[in-house]
């Protein structure tokens, strides 16, 4: 029967859940994104004290254990091509999705192809330099798929090819004219 305690507690817990389940689908939804169950859940249910791992809080974390560790001059530049890849990913996140950041199971082949899209057009990259910053972006999903915060590799199918670069080499002629320059002192 209704009146039954037991009941009662099983109805009330019931609504409780429904509730937050729909709260959560909502907010997932003003993201224009269609929500997987596991983010329902996740934030449904959402341990206060748990830390959420989304995408880019791994990105932005890894550089910064990669600034702690890489403390030589010759390191910079890969933490110039990281910043640089967190960058164009935060900003594609924010202009194709609407969103702040994503979780790793938003991260699925659709995903690559326009980041890498992103990256050749909006991000004016070439080819090599696109394919560089790819690499770098499956470091850091490898992160999340290690840790099992998705249950597939998205990268298992991707290819991340480069084209040879167009290098001239100069003439044995213009390497003397290169020795013999003066330059002219304008101070």
């Amino acid at each position: 029967s209704n009146n039954d305690p037991l009941n009662k507690q099983i109805i009330e817990s019931f609504n409780e859940f429904k509730e937050k389940l729909m709260g959560a689908y909502y907010v997932l939804s003003q993201n224009q994104a269609e929500p997987t169950l596991r983010e329902i859940i996740d934030i449904g249910f959402a341990d206060k004290n748990k830390k959420t791992f989304s995408v880019l809080s791994v990105f932005a974390q890894f550089i910064i254990d990669m600034k702690k560790r890489n403390t030589l001059e010759s390191h910079k530049s890969n933490l110039i091509k990281y910043n640089t890849c967190f960058g164009h990913l935060k900003k594609f996140i924010s202009q194709e999705l609407k969103v702040a950041d994503v979780s790793f199971n938003r991260i699925n082949e659709n995903f690559i192809e326009e980041f890498e899209h992103y990256l050749k057009t909006e991000g004016k990259n070439s080819h090599n330099s696109a394919m560089k910053m790819m690499l770098i972006f499956r470091r850091i999903y490898r992160i999340g798929l290690n840790n099992r915060w998705t249950s597939r590799n998205a990268f298992a199918d991707k290819k991340l090819t480069y084209k040879d670069a167009d290098i001239e080499v100069l003439t044995e002629k213009e390497i003397l004219q290169f020795k013999a320059y003066e330059p002219i002192k304008h101070y």
